[in-house]
């Protein structure tokens, strides 16, 4: 009988021994041996030898098995009300100890992201994961850490707020992020806002540092992100989540925008949904803005700009006196603008006619001034 058998037998004639010798054992213990016979199959292939031109293919056989040697443990972990379970816990001690033995990359990631979507799904918070979690983020320079940050995150916002360590570790593994990752963790972080899982001015502290990243050209890889890719972001989640707070933050980071117009939306949006006179003073901003921006109006940027306008012209009434004042004050301060954007756009004749009157009208006032 062959080396292997023979001590297979052994260890199952010991564990009947031990059985029958103490009745009374513990179902931790059970548990604990569960676990190992169901890795010793997937240990046993990891150990066979392989010839150097086999390598590649090793190597992948050897990620797929890994990754269905943690569908196998994450099936004991069915939920986060039943974690307690001796099976559950082993399951979890198994899972972090694989984790702790795995090289985390680009070649072979899909294990660890599957083993966090079902912490995610189930909502089991498990502090000594995290921290493993963490210490990946913090020192694994692989491209694949970046799309790693959102998961982290998403798993990391169930325990609560960010500790400042966690921070500065996210932070690291963003060096390494893209446009659309890091446009989830933004709704992340300001969505955790909203809920009170951290603070406003954690939140304003956070998309400062982000700012200061893309600014030095270390946000993205590899791409580098743009400062005025990641105002967008901030602008468009800060409308959605915190639209008193817009104004204040278009303020504060407009001179890193390097084409406004792509913030037409946002601009018309943040405007229409509260027409009044405090949310219009954002548009004489954002037109002068635009005029004083080194890139040259096209009629695509200059038709989406001209339906801007032509959505927020205030209708005329005697209620909204007050505000037409204001929309007619714009419209003087922003004479050149305004015009291009009327010249350049694809606008009917039709449409136009409203802004050649006013500028008509406000040229005959001027010419009858006395000299």
């Amino acid at each position: 009988m062959p080396l292997k058998y023979l001590s297979l037998c052994c260890f199952f004639c010991s564990i009947t021994v031990s059985a029958w010798a103490e009745p009374d054992s513990n179902t931790s213990s059970f548990a604990a041996l569960q676990m190992r016979l169901l890795l010793s199959d997937q240990e046993a292939v990891e150990e066979v030898p392989v010839a150097t031109s086999d390598i590649e293919e090793h190597e992948m056989q050897a990620c797929k098995d890994k990754v269905e040697q943690v569908h196998s443990l994450l099936q004991f972990i069915p939920s986060a009300d039943k974690t307690r379970s001796p099976e559950a816990q082993h399951a979890l001690s198994e899972l972090l100890l694989l984790s702790k033995n795995s090289v985390f990359g680009e070649e072979c990631s899909d294990w660890l992201h599957d083993i966090l979507a079902h912490f995610n799904t189930v909502k089991l918070k498990s502090e000594r994961y995290k921290e493993y979690l963490y210490s990946v983020l913090a020192s694994n320079g692989e491209q694949e850490v970046g799309a790693l940050a959102v998961a982290a995150l998403k798993y990391s916002l169930l325990h609560g707020a960010l500790t400042s360590a966690e921070w500065q570790s996210l932070k690291a593994a963003l060096h390494q992020t893209n446009h659309q990752d890091l446009k989830e963790v933004v709704a992340l972080m300001s969505q955790a806002t909203l809920n009170k899982t951290q603070s406003e001015s954690v939140f304003k502290q956070q998309a400062d540092e982000l700012l200061g990243l893309a600014i030095a050209g270390e946000l993205g890889a590899p791409l580098k992100i743009k400062p005025g890719y990641l105002i967008g972001l901030l602008l468009t989640n800060v409308q959605r989540d915190f639209p008193n707070q817009s104004m204040q933050m278009y303020t504060k980071y407009r001179h890193e925008i390097d084409k406004p117009v792509r913030l037409e939306k946002f601009i018309r949006s943040y405007i229409s949904a509260s027409p009044v006179a405090e949310r219009y003073q954002l548009l004489s901003l954002y037109l002068k803005d635009i005029y004083s921006s080194d890139v040259k109006l096209n009629k695509r940027d200059a038709s989406k700009l001209f339906a801007m306008l032509q959505k927020l012209r205030p209708e005329e009434s005697l209620e909204g006196a007050g505000l037409m004042a204001v929309w007619r004050g714009i419209l003087t301060n922003n004479e050149r603008i305004i015009s291009d954007i009327v010249q350049y756009s694809s606008a009917n004749a039709a449409e136009k006619v409203y802004w050649f009157d006013f500028y008509a009208q406000k040229q005959t006032k001027v010419s009858q001034l006395p000299l």
